[in-house]
C-alpha cells in the first residue's frame, strides 16, 4: 500500500507540474484516495484490532436503538458482549498512546512526500477517533441508565484530540 500511495503521489506530482488536464489526473487521484483509505484501515486494524473488530461486529446490534427509549430496560441489548466490551476498553486505555506513537513513526518513515504523509497521519488519527466515538455510542446505547463499572477507564475524546493535534504539529 505504501508503495502504491507513494507512486500515485509521484505520478500526480509530475502531472501537475506538466499542467495536464483534469481528465488525465482524476483517475490517478481516485486511485490515490482509494489506496490511502486502504492504508488507513490497515493501520487501525494492525494497531487496534480489538477496537475495530468489536465496533464493526457490535454496531449493527445497537444501530436502531434510541437511547431514551432504553432508559427503562435493564442490561445491554442482545448481541453486545459485555466482557469483550470491557476488554476492548481496558486494552485501548493501556495501549492507545504507544500505538499512536508507532503509527506516527511508521507514517513519518514511509511516505516520501512530507505533506502527503502529514495528511495521511491526520486521516489515520481522525479515523481512530471516529472508531472510538462509535465505541462510546455503543456503550451509551447499551447502558442508558448508568455507565458500566469499567467506563471510568475510558480515555476521554478530548485526550485523543489533544494527541491528534500534537502529532499534527510535530510531523
Amino acid at each position: 500500500l505504501v508503495f502504491l500511495v507513494n507512486n500515485y503521489d509521484l505520478v500526480l506530482t509530475v502531472f501537475h507540474e506538466r499542467h495536464l488536464p483534469r481528465a488525465a489526473t482524476t483517475p490517478f487521484e481516485d486511485l490515490l484516495k482509494e489506496q490511502v483509505q486502504l492504508f488507513i484501515e490497515s493501520q487501525l486494524t494492525r494497531h487496534f484490532p480489538d477496537l475495530v473488530a468489536f465496533v464493526k461486529a457490535t454496531e449493527p446490534f445497537v444501530a436502531d436503538i434510541d437511547e431514551s427509549s432504553r432508559a427503562s430496560v435493564a442490561g445491554p441489548p442482545a448481541g453486545v458482549d459485555v466482557q469483550r466490551l470491557e476488554q476492548v476498553v481496558k486494552k485501548f486505555a493501556q495501549n492507545w498512546s504507544s500505538e499512536t506513537r508507532q503509527i506516527h513513526s511508521y507514517v513519518m518513515t514511509s511516505f516520501t512526500n512530507f505533506s502527503n504523509g502529514s495528511e495521511i497521519l491526520n486521516q489515520v488519527l481522525m479515523q481512530l477517533l471516529l472508531y472510538y466515538t462509535r465505541l462510546q455510542k455503543i456503550i451509551a446505547k447499551s447502558f442508558p441508565k448508568q455507565p458500566p463499572a469499567f467506563a471510568h477507564e475510558m480515555v476521554t475524546s478530548s485526550t485523543l484530540l489533544m494527541e491528534i493535534k500534537q502529532y499534527s504539529r510535530s510531523f
